[in-house]
């Protein structure tokens, strides 16, 4: 039998220099919804957060139109507008259950994130509590240099939590990551003087997440 994801039959085989290839066994209509699946991580970039209100794991949007106007504009009220209330038009907005400035379109966004990655990462609502001061350098740091370094803490967060719960070492957990771990951040960039510099960003950056991690207390699993 011929495998099907959303009623489109499918097969998959291997390209040489490509990898494995989903291949479509029959004609699909162009706009045709081939696979829908929730993201290993998500990650809104700061720049998009600064004009959008976002849910911090699906992107939906949250809150109301003149919320969102409100964000963008750095107005201080929201303003008046004729589709206040509507409904249709107005989306829920779930603050962070540990008092962080994280917002999510739902609870079941909030506890998956809290069971995940931000469960680890999260500040709380003491920024002077010395978790909070860890997290916010390493966050400074990534917001300085690279925001790829944002997208790497949370898959670290994401490993130590799925080993907790699978009760297993973070080097099993993070199997899954395998075919996205090929080859060393830092060897990316053209040239040594940019992989060296690259090197140095990386190293500062695990240095400060180890601290933000540490300060979550990651349970046993981590210490594997």
């Amino acid at each position: 039998l011929t495998p099907t994801i959303n009623s489109v039959p499918v097969h998959t085989v291997r390209k040489p220099g490509r990898g494995r290839c989903l291949i479509a066994a029959e004609g699909v209509s162009a706009g045709a919804t081939v696979l829908e699946e929730m993201p290993l991580i998500a990650l809104p970039l700061p720049d998009s957060t600064e004009h959008a209100l976002l849910c911090d794991v699906c992107l939906r949007d949250i809150g109301s139109p003149a919320e969102h106007i409100q964000h963008a504009a750095e107005l201080d009220s929201p303003p008046v507008l004729p589709i206040d209330g509507d409904p249709d038009f107005d989306c829920r907005r779930v603050e962070c259950s540990r008092g962080c400035d994280a917002q999510f379109c739902s609870r079941e966004c909030e506890a998956l994130a809290q069971a995940t990655f931000h469960g680890p990462l999260c500040p709380g609502a003491e920024p002077q509590a010395p978790h909070a001061e860890a997290v916010e350098a390493f966050l400074d740091h990534a917001h300085g240099t690279d925001e790829a370094f944002l997208l790497g803490g949370r898959l670290v967060a994401l490993v130590l939590a799925t080993a907790r719960r699978d009760d297993c070492s973070a080097a099993h957990a993070a199997l899954a990551l395998g075919d996205f771990c090929r080859v060393p951040y830092w060897e990316l960039p053209k040239g040594a003087e940019a992989r060296a510099a690259c090197r140095d960003e990386c190293a500062t950056s695990l240095r400060l997440l180890r601290r933000a991690l540490d300060g979550s207390k990651p349970a046993r699993s981590a210490a594997r």
